[in-house]
């Protein structure tokens, strides 16, 4: 008898041992799923209340990138003139919105051969979330809109970002001189999520600015709000919170102030040829041939969509008469050549200006005449503000 329990015991230990070695390959493809996980995520840690200058908590971000092995090629004051393409977001936390801002800065890198910024964030206390950005403009300002529209203030020193609760308080009035077109600035109600039906309301048109400011959700029902158009004033009484975020949507609707592309042609023998581009829109350029000494008259849309410290721009010669409005806008909207519509009888081409090109003779546009020849012309681009002054970029880090 003991013999037989001595037996059973051996064989249920050896089941046993098997049993482990089958769950090992198990383990270790989990243990792998965790670290994928940690990895593949950005770094944050949770400081309780005592062990922060903060009595609240306080969560750090680092930006992740597949180059941090690359030099970084500007420094963080250069990012003034970093520009970014436009961007919606609605219903984000702060968090998400940064990550997103360090994602779209950091492909604008690579594509435009930058070295980027390893940047880190810090947050003391807790952003309130975010009902709707329109992000776009320069790296600096979208940091600092984000900041704002959270309720939050913003330090940046070198490659720390530095976020901070604004503490509220009781209400208090305040005016803002704002661009005329500030009420347009602001996203309509099916932007924020709110929808409008027109069999409900036929009659509907943009609401007013306190609607808009309350669908932002940084004023509250009761705060009194008024815009005067003629002196382009706005008049309200909030929480040091919500001035906060207003002071961020004036800074962010002047920082947007319109600037302009400008071609210019280097060659002495066309002082005055150049053109100007719109920002969103097309320039056009109409030049008989024989001023540019050419046996074909030239014509051609340029478009140009500004990214980092340089441009990409999209250029289509064509003959005949105009692509009509709809196909100009279509073009716009896909960056297709075929949509405007031409037919054969054109050339078109994507230039990626960059610091290493900026100053440099390296692009040319290509035109086609009705025979079919082809005639090249060297030329540059600035971007301009509103006034016409260039807009400086800084130089490249010396070797």
């Amino acid at each position: 008898m003991p013999q037989r329990s001595h037996r059973r015991r051996r064989t249920w230990l050896i089941l046993a041992a098997l049993a482990l070695l089958a769950l090992i390959p198990f383990a270790i493809h989990h243990s792998r799923q965790v670290e994928a996980s940690i990895t593949g995520s950005s770094l944050r840690t949770i400081t309780p209340p005592g062990k922060n200058p903060s009595t609240r908590l306080s969560r750090q971000g680092r930006q992740r990138s597949s180059t941090q092995d690359q030099p970084t090629s500007h420094a963080t004051e250069d990012l003034d003139t970093f520009f970014l393409p436009p961007t919606d977001l609605s219903q984000v936390s702060m968090e998400e919105a940064m990550n997103t801002l360090l994602s779209h800065y950091r492909n604008i890198c690579r594509e435009t051969a930058e070295g980027p910024i390893q940047f880190h964030y810090t947050i003391h206390g807790e952003p309130d979330p975010i009902f709707y950005l329109k992000l776009g403009g320069n790296f600096i300002s979208n940091c600092k809109f984000i900041a704002a529209m959270a309720g939050m203030t913003l330090e940046i020193e070198n490659d720390q970002l530095t976020f901070t609760e604004v503490e509220d308080g009781p209400p208090s009035q305040r005016r803002w001189t704002v661009p005329p077109d500030f009420p347009s600035f602001l996203p309509d109600l099916t932007e924020l999520g709110i929808p409008i039906d027109p069999f409900e309301d036929p009659f509907y048109s943009r609401p007013d600015i306190r609607q808009l400011l309350l669908g932002l959700g940084v004023i509250k029902e009761n705060d009194p709000v008024s815009f005067l158009p003629s002196s382009s004033t706005l008049i309200l009484r909030t929480g040091a919170k919500n001035i906060v975020k207003i002071d961020g949507l004036v800074s962010k609707a002047i920082s947007d102030t319109p600037y302009q592309t400008r071609i210019r042609f280097p060659d002495d023998s066309t002082p005055n040829l150049g053109m100007l581009v719109p920002p969103g829109g097309l320039g056009l350029l109409q030049k008989s041939g024989a001023s540019i000494g050419s046996t074909s008259d030239i014509q051609f849309l340029v478009v140009s969509f500004e990214r980092g410290f340089g441009r990409e721009i999209k250029a289509v010669s064509f003959t005949g008469d105009l692509p009509t409005d709809e196909a100009q806008a279509l073009f716009l909207e896909t960056g297709n050549a075929a949509d405007l519509g031409l037919g054969e009888l054109l050339s078109h081409a994507t230039f990626n200006i960059t610091r290493q090109s900026y100053e440099q003779n390296t692009h040319a546009f290509t035109f086609k005449g009705k025979d079919g020849s082809k005639f090249q012309m060297p030329f540059l681009s600035e971007r301009i503000d509103a006034i016409g002054r260039k807009i400086e970029i800084p130089p490249l880090k010396a070797e």
